[in-house]
Parts: C-alpha cells; sequence; structure tokens
C-alpha cells in the first residue's frame, strides 16, 4: 500500500474499477464503477438499498494498493460534497497563508536591498564627480542625497548634515550601508525568533 502525493498524480494509475473504496475512518463507502481521467475522479458505486453512486476527485485517495483505496474524507462528507470542498478550501487557506508569507519576505528583503543599490548608484556617481576633477560635492547632487533619506529602512538615520567635501559623502554612504546591513540582519533575527 502506498500513500499518495496529492501534488502529483503519481499513483492514480493504480485505480481500476471494481477496487474497494473506504472512507477516512475505514468504513466502506462501496467499489469503483468509473473512472474519468480527464476529470480526474471515479465513481464510486455503492450498496444499493443506499443512496446510489457518488463521486470522488483524485485528490480525496490518500492510499492505494491494488484491491483498495482510501479517501482522506468521511463517507458523509462526501455524499454531501463537502469532502471536495474541505480539502480546496484547505488548500487554498495554505496557499494563501504561504503567499503571504513570500510577500512578507520579500518585502522586508526590498527594504534592505531597495536603499542598499540605491547607495551604490549614489557612491559611484559621486567618485565620477571625484574622478572628474571635484572636491566639493555640487549643489546639483543633494536632490539624490534626500532621497537617501526617504528610502532608508526602520532603524537607520540618515546623517542630519552632509559633508561638504566628496570624500567624506561617500564615507557616509558606506556608514549607512553598514547601518542598513545590520537593520537588516536585525530583521532577520527577529522574523526567524518569532
Amino acid at each position: 500500500m502506498r500513500r499518495l502525493d496529492p501534488g502529483t498524480s503519481d499513483g492514480y494509475d493504480s485505480i481500476s474499477i471494481g477496487q474497494g473504496v473506504y472512507d477516512v475512518d475505514g468504513t466502506k463507502v462501496g467499489s469503483v464503477e468509473c473512472i474519468d481521467w480527464q476529470a480526474g475522479a471515479i465513481t464510486i458505486a455503492t450498496n444499493p438499498f443506499a443512496q446510489g453512486a457518488v463521486l470522488a476527485s483524485f485528490a480525496l485517495i490518500q492510499w492505494i494498493n491494488r484491491r483498495e483505496l482510501f479517501l482522506s474524507c468521511r463517507e458523509a462528507d462526501l455524499r454531501s460534497g463537502n469532502g471536495g470542498r474541505k480539502m480546496i478550501a484547505n488548500a487554498n487557506r495554505d496557499i494563501r497563508s504561504a503567499l503571504m508569507a513570500a510577500d512578507l519576505k520579500r518585502s522586508e528583503r526590498q527594504q534592505i536591498s531597495r536603499p542598499f543599490s540605491y547607495l551604490d548608484e549614489v557612491i559611484g556617481g559621486l567618485e565620477v564627480l571625484h574622478l572628474s576633477g571635484l572636491t566639493v560635492l555640487p549643489s546639483s547632487f543633494m536632490p539624490r542625497l534626500d532621497t537617501v533619506r526617504r528610502l532608508l529602512p526602520p532603524g537607520v538615520e540618515a546623517p542630519g548634515r552632509w559633508q561638504r567635501r566628496i570624500a567624506r559623502v561617500i564615507d557616509q554612504c558606506f556608514d549607512l550601508q553598514e547601518g542598513i546591513l545590520q537593520a537588516g540582519g536585525r530583521m532577520w533575527h527577529e522574523n526567524a525568533v518569532a
């Protein structure tokens, strides 16, 4: 007997007409009457004195062997249609939760990577100015430094006043990058502990 992974189709080829079908409690529901490979479902023939055949998605099959298969829901849920809906609702909830966690991680990475990358660009621009012979920061460069202030993550503060000499401003930018990395480390550590 092997357990099926609902995320793959591996093992579904073991389904055959006449196999016994049991619910999660081990109660016999009936036997496989029809297999709809395209829809990914089986029709289960039940006791003729009961309520008739029921339909079950392949995704509800939890265990399978040559003679029988076991479902992940109760017979009553299967008959009411709740077995499939419940499983789909749980899967949707898990997917939404995983997406929200991934979005949070992506957002946290961007809080660090965006200002760090921008500071790299600013440093590159400052180096170009310095290599062209300028030593004092031109006032036309100040809007780029003001943008740095808005991009910084919580816990990292821009200097109250930028230095006048280009080489000193480059040092200030490197100090900010170091602060960003430290803030990122704190953020990742807090999330790992939480």
